[in-house]
């Protein structure tokens, strides 16, 4: 790719919007779905990271650790084996013609998936910490769940790939594993986003005041008043749903809800009342940024590739400086 190939994507790019704000064509109506539901799962993402690590005083707690992901991958492959219809059988009349469990059915149990997954994760680490939610228990059992459900999502690609390279459902698990929004092309897709991400937002930012007592713990923070362990759930309960929307319809977005709030405490300091909605806008900033340096080099349905090399990069930075595994622990 030379130079001249950037300049031209980007002149493209822009004569598009050029074209569609003065109504001389509608062909940027669907990028324009994109970017909207880009900042949603922006937001949404750095939210959910930032509560998350709050919540258990721990960097490493966050959308990736709960088992929302792979939750989503285990609801996608129960998707593409019982469910997927075969498009090449089904008539044009009768594809136009689909109810709303047809159209959303994808997301729809991937959207199960997320929740159940975070719920077996829950279940798992409650258990180990004899009934106590404990934050090691909870990252050590999401990461065995991930790499069980990851693994088996490799043998199902490495099997349609076997068994047939033109099938369709190889690309909805590379959809899915890699990010992309490519699915986002109407306004019910983002309406079906935006209501569950913007009434998580909002139950988030009226509570981040209370989320200030995660300082402490359980038996000071009652003794305030307040059930933190109630609290907790109810932050996981927001969060998995912000994390499982932005994943039943966009795929995975690997780094961003562990990266952003690291950068959010360097702006606006640890405390939640402007930690969060620092992060929330930061998110949304971020992903847009990434999402148009992804179209730019054409690899826009790999999503995840870009946020999980800016986001190992900087855990590593967290991990060197001093004392940074200590304060991650």
């Amino acid at each position: 790719m030379n130079p001249a190939y950037f300049f031209e994507a980007i002149g493209n790019r822009f004569e598009q919007l050029y074209l569609f704000i003065t109504g001389q064509s509608g062909d940027f109506a669907v990028t324009v779905y994109q970017y909207i539901a880009v900042m949603l799962a922006g937001s949404a993402l750095a939210c959910c990271g930032a509560v998350f690590q709050g919540g258990f005083r721990n960097v490493l707690a966050g959308p990736s650790t709960m088992g929302v992901m792979s939750g989503g991958t285990l609801g996608l492959m129960i998707y593409l084996l019982f469910y997927s219809p075969s498009a090449t059988s089904t008539t044009l009349q009768a594809w136009a013609q689909r109810g709303f469990f047809e159209i959303f059915a994808q997301q729809l149990i991937t959207l199960a998936g997320c929740i159940a997954g975070v719920g077996l994760v829950l279940a798992v680490a409650t258990a180990a910490g004899r009934g106590r939610l404990s934050a090691t228990a909870m990252i050590l059992s999401g990461t065995v769940f991930s790499t069980l459900t990851g693994n088996a999502a490799q043998l199902l690609q490495y099997y349609l790939i076997l068994t047939d390279p033109t099938d369709p459902r190889i690309d909805a698990i590379r959809n899915l594993v890699m990010g992309s929004f490519v699915n986002i092309t109407s306004w019910r897709h983002i309406l079906m986003m935006a209501i569950p991400i913007l009434l998580c937002l909002a139950i988030m930012l009226r509570l981040r005041y209370r989320m200030e007592l995660f300082s402490l713990n359980d038996d000071e923070a009652l003794a305030s008043g307040v059930n933190v362990r109630r609290l907790r759930y109810a932050i996981v309960a927001a969060g998995s749903v912000l994390t499982a929307v932005v994943i039943a319809f966009c795929g995975h977005i690997g780094f961003l809800g562990f990266m952003i709030p690291l950068i959010g405490r360097r702006i606006c300091g640890p405390q939640m009342a402007k930690l969060l909605p620092a992060s929330i806008l930061l998110g949304a900033i971020v992903l847009v940024v990434v999402y148009d340096a992804a179209y730019i080099a054409g690899l826009q349905d790999y999503i995840n590739v870009f946020t999980s090399a800016i986001g190992g990069f900087t855990l590593l930075l967290a991990l060197l400086r001093k004392g940074g595994a200590r304060r991650a622990a």
